[in-house]
């Protein structure tokens, strides 16, 4: 048998090239679908983890839904909604705080909305915010124990009303002796000047 190969050795040298090379690449081509197979087992087993997530997210939804309602029907009664733009809230907030002013004898000597309305084209970079704050700077005169109506009306306000700050001065209120008017135990009588500034949120 040697003695044969060796009489042949070129031919046995090509056939055994001949084989051997197929049999390579078929190693090879074994090897990378090995390593395709293991590959795609570890990408399944990271993501089985999140897909079981998303079943369970979904088997949940109308739940989430339903407490997603529930949550805005308990919020929304508390701020502007987007129902109306910023100028039409405003305006008529103004004029609902100026009411519950006035109905508890009140005088309103100044009121002005010192808010800024959201910018109507905001950057294309930059992430909206859904919450905006309506300002009002408020100054009133009147008793005092008008006053303390007047901020217990506020405080019950829908939507809520917060108070930002409050500044109070004592006002002598000067009675015209032509007019023989008396004073009251003898003194000097004093109203309460009040300075304001409320706040009320709306969501876009």
């Amino acid at each position: 048998m040697m003695d044969w190969v060796k009489a042949h050795g070129r031919s046995v040298a090509i056939a055994g090239t001949t084989v051997l090379i197929p049999l390579l690449v078929l190693l090879w081509a074994l090897d990378s679908v090995l390593s395709y197979r293991a590959d795609k087992e570890r990408e399944l087993d990271r993501i089985e983890p999140r897909l079981e997530r998303l079943v369970e997210f979904a088997s949940q939804e109308e739940a989430y839904r339903a407490a997603i309602e529930q949550a805005e029907s308990s919020i929304s009664p508390l701020v502007f909604d987007d129902g109306d733009n910023y100028e039409t809230q405003a305006a008529t907030w103004q004029r609902d705080v100026r009411e519950f002013l006035v109905a508890e004898g009140l005088e309103i000597n100044d009121m002005r909305i010192i808010s800024e309305p959201p910018a109507s084209d905001p950057d294309e970079n930059s992430v909206p915010d859904p919450v905006s704050t309506l300002r009002l700077n408020v100054t009133t005169t009147g008793e005092y124990e008008g006053l303390i109506a007047a901020l217990e009306s506020l405080s019950s306000a829908r939507p809520v009303i917060f108070i930002e700050r409050i500044e109070l001065k004592s006002v002598a209120l000067r009675r015209s002796r032509r007019r023989n008017e008396p004073e009251i135990d003898g003194e000097t009588a004093h109203n309460i000047r009040v300075s304001l500034q409320l706040a009320a949120l709306r969501v876009e």
